[in-house]
């Protein structure tokens, strides 16, 4: 007899440590998404272009300014081809001027030692649409512009210690110090997720 309830407690044992084991494979099971790896490449192609691009304004005695305007410019329809979702807001300055430009899909509140402000999202867009009436039949037509035509996405500002941006309800605060400074906030959404680089 207490050899076949020994056996029943084996059997229990056994059945309970099987459960267990696959309760805790159940717990510890989760789903990883990956990381977006080329949004994170040409974050890092960014900054390094970036860095090139002032070194040479500054050596060349030019407007550093209008060189990374440009390149922003220029990496960003280079940048789009890969990842059409990735937008930039960029700040650069120096001991006389700061200038902070908003090439996202989103407005940007900037607030300065003495301004504060709001950019358009360079590569927003408004949708309208246009209907008319002719002979009793509706005909209509969307219109798609990009929000850049009805506000500023790019503002100068007289030199400050801080500049802080507010997008997407996050703040973003970066020290003004040194003679030239360029800060990025890089941004891209995948499979519903948003994903931010900062660059300083």
């Amino acid at each position: 007899m207490n050899e076949k309830k020994a056996q029943f407690y084996i059997l229990m044992a056994a059945i309970i440590a099987t459960v267990l084991t696959g309760l805790i494979a159940i717990v510890n099971y989760a789903v990883v998404k990956p990381e977006p790896v080329q949004f994170y490449d040409l974050t890092n192609q960014l900054e390094n272009e970036v860095n090139r691009v002032i070194d040479y304004g500054t050596y060349s005695g030019k407007d550093v300014a209008v060189y990374v305007e440009d390149f922003v410019k220029y990496f960003l329809a280079y940048a789009q081809e890969k990842d059409p979702d990735l937008g930039l807001i960029y700040i650069y300055g120096n001991s006389s001027y700061l200038v902070v430009a908003n090439y996202g899909k989103n407005d940007s509140g900037v607030f300065t030692d003495v301004n504060k402000t709001v950019l358009i999202g360079g590569s927003a867009q408004a949708v309208s649409t246009v209907k008319m009436d002719i002979g009793g039949t509706q005909i209509g037509k969307k219109i798609i512009e990009q929000q850049r035509i009805f506000g500023n996405i790019r503002q100068t500002f007289g030199p400050s210690k801080t500049v802080v941006v507010n997008i997407s309800d996050k703040m973003y605060n970066f020290d003004l110090r040194g003679q030239q400074y360029f800060f990025a906030i890089v941004e891209s959404t995948k499979d519903n997720e948003t994903y931010y680089s900062i660059l300083s």
